[in-house]
């Protein structure tokens, strides 16, 4: 089965006050959106699309032929980035992993097991989750009594009950594989628990421990 990946790298970052783009600052010497495609091209990905809009020619400089690029000239949502994405990829036949173009601490070996678990499982859908100490800041992933996951909630949208638990999604609503065509919203999101709660079976989702992920 062929592997594909989408990297969002469209975002302007406000957060952190600079004019650089957000995905070319560097981590260890290196801009974080080429961190991330390397390690997704070492999992056996054969095709990466990444999604540019603010500071696109910068990024598409930095990355050169190792990625080819689609467009989103207003940032309207990660859901939105992943449609501008789609034309790229609507002939190929595989399994699409979505990742974060700011997160590069994710190893080719989580992508690889990612993958792997995916395939071996037949999912619609698989989600990469992580239990943190401390979730502050990230959404929360919601499960039934058996465990399956029902949804994905925004910590501000969250009540008590479901800000108090320590399962939380990682890469804000950006880490996940599709391989059943689905209508895709503005977030992310809100897209999966829609694609959770329209179908039945083939849900499951991939669970390691919160240091796996945040190893070098």
């Amino acid at each position: 089965m062929q592997r594909f990946v989408i990297v969002l790298a469209a975002g302007k970052g406000t957060r952190m006050k600079s004019t650089l783009p957000k995905v070319l600052h560097k981590v260890g010497g290196k801009p974080m959106v080429q961190l991330v495609v390397d390690t997704v091209k070492n999992a056996g990905v054969d095709k990466t699309v990444t999604v540019v809009g603010n500071g696109a020619d910068q990024v598409k400089e930095t990355l050169g032929d190792s990625s080819e690029f689609a467009v989103q000239t207003q940032q309207l949502g990660t859901g939105h980035a992943i449609q501008m994405a789609a034309p790229l990829l609507a002939s190929e036949q595989g399994v699409t992993l979505i990742a974060s173009g700011d997160a590069p601490m994710f190893t080719t070996t989580t992508y690889e097991d990612l993958f792997s678990y995916h395939e071996q499982s037949n999912n619609a859908v698989t989600v990469l989750t992580a239990k943190a100490p401390d979730p502050t800041g990230y959404g929360r992933i919601i499960r039934d009594e058996q465990g399956n996951v029902l949804r994905i909630v925004e910590q501000k949208d969250a009540n008590d009950e479901e800000a108090a638990k320590k399962t939380a999604r990682q890469l804000k609503d950006r880490q996940f594989q599709l391989s059943t065509a689905e209508q895709v919203g503005a977030k992310l999101s809100q897209s999966i628990s829609k694609v959770f709660s329209s179908i039945n079976t083939g849900i499951n989702n991939y669970l390691d421990k919160y240091s796996t992920y945040m190893s070098a």
